[in-house]
């Protein structure tokens, strides 16, 4: 809202002290998020994914109002029951999952999301950081089969190729109406013995189903003599 200057006035048995303006003004600024932040443990398709995100906002939501948090855009991801998607603490031991009791509630329409209701009060100004598990999606090696969720990205200094993330977005309700895009997460997880993929840490930032390793000996050339065959991949 716009800055607004109080005025002040007195008047007592020994005198009269006009209305004037105060030094200084006040001023509410409008409801926003300050920030938020998610990253993934695995980029592999089909396997256990661990998202933790991070919510901070310039305002308290208010278990009073109804508030409720919504992180969309989890296309491809599954969960095993819907219905309650267990919380995990990411916080450090400070329980911030349990603001919102427990558990989430999984939509499968599109774009997938999780919704979480408020149990207890977010603080304006205070960073939110809790964890959930999904199944990452199957992706073909071949992009043009139908298991093809999302269309592939170019990799840089790697043999992978790779998927990109989609885009994620932050939804809250209740005491205030807002939408924040989460950020895709500039970090690296380092995986597979190769050059570091950046992005690969961003939510269902998937790898392209390929051998990373594919090699065959032998211990010998000797016609007629027993040879062993050594693969590794």
């Amino acid at each position: 809202s716009a800055a607004i200057t109080p005025s002040i006035s007195a008047a007592t048995s020994c005198a009269a002290l006009p209305l004037t303006a105060m030094d200084g003004s006040l001023q509410v600024v409008a409801p926003a998020v300050i920030s938020t932040a998610a990253a993934q443990s695995s980029p592999f398709p089909c396997s256990l994914n661990t998202i933790t995100v991070t919510l901070r906002l310039n305002i308290h939501l208010r278990v009073c109002d109804g508030s409720v948090v919504t992180l969309s855009g989890f296309d491809g991801a599954t969960v095993s029951n819907a219905s309650q998607v267990p919380l995990l603490d990411a916080s450090g031991g400070a329980s911030h999952h349990l603001v919102f009791g427990e558990f989430g509630s999984w939509s499968y329409s599109s774009p997938r999301s999780l919704t979480l209701t408020l149990t207890s009060d977010m603080i304006a100004d205070r960073e939110y950081k809790f964890a959930f598990r999904v199944s990452n999606a199957f992706i073909s090696a071949d992009p043009s089969s139908p298991g093809s969720t999302r269309p592939p990205s170019d990799s840089v200094g790697t043999k992978l190729s790779v998927w990109a993330a989609p885009p994620l977005t932050a939804s809250f309700s209740g005491t205030a109406a807002l939408s924040n895009p989460i950020p895709s997460a500039p970090t690296a997880l380092g995986l597979c013995g190769q050059t570091p993929v950046f992005g690969d840490a961003s939510p269902l930032f998937l790898y392209q189903p390929t051998f990373t390793v594919k090699a065959i000996g032998q211990d010998t050339t000797f016609p007629c003599s027993n040879n062993t065959i050594t693969v590794t991949f």
